[in-house]
């Protein structure tokens, strides 16, 4: 989330151009969003985009949609993201994105999201979490070996929900890799783990 320092700032810089009102607009609309009140902060930022001011306000309006998951919201964001390929934005709408997919088990079309993605471009409440579940993704499509480099990441992070199933994945990862060699059962097992147990482990 944005600091409190970052928003007094923009709001200051736009009052300096004589901009008051607007500012005033802007400094509302982040702080709705920065609360999850997203469908006001939407109209703060559509009225700010109307007058024209360069604070990338279209790319919080359209980063508003995606988190509340609106019908046809894919339109407008791959609109924004090739007209704005430098907003800063686009980490965040991205992996917004990607959690929807996730949740809707395409695990698939999550992870190539979660690719596009840096982790260091998040904030540092978020890093984990996406840590974790593009491992989970990778681990779904059968790719071994960023699955294990993720989790481990993850076990290596501070203490967090995701730490107990990390550790728990790995263990079976290194298990079953262990085992599929000598006793092809093993990599059914191992699949059958993935598809219905795993996924409850973190609900």
């Amino acid at each position: 989330m944005m600091s409190n320092r970052l928003v007094t700032a923009i709001s200051l810089i736009l009052l300096c151009l004589g901009l008051d009102s607007n500012a005033q607009d802007m400094h509302e609309a982040i702080r709705l969003y920065d609360n999850g009140m997203y469908s006001r902060a939407r109209t703060y930022f559509e009225d700010v985009a109307a007058a024209g001011l360069n604070a990338d306000p279209e790319g919080y309006a359209v980063l508003c949609d995606v988190r509340q998951n609106v019908p046809g919201y894919t339109r407008t964001m791959n609109r924004f993201l090739a007209e704005n390929p430098q907003s800063p934005h686009i980490p965040q709408i991205l992996y917004a994105h990607g959690l929807i997919l996730f949740d809707a088990q395409d695990y698939a079309a999550a992870g190539e999201v979660f690719k596009q993605v840096k982790a260091r471009r998040l904030d540092k409440s978020q890093r984990t979490e996406f840590t974790f579940l593009k491992a989970y993704c990778a681990l779904d499509q059968g790719q071994m070996q960023e699955a294990l480099e993720g989790f481990e990441q993850v076990e290596a992070m501070p203490q967090s929900d995701y730490t107990a199933p990390s550790r728990y994945i790995l263990g079976y990862i290194n298990y079953y890799l262990h085992l599929i060699p000598h006793f092809p059962v093993a990599q059914s097992t191992f699949y059958t783990l993935i598809i219905f147990e795993l996924p409850h482990l973190w609900s």
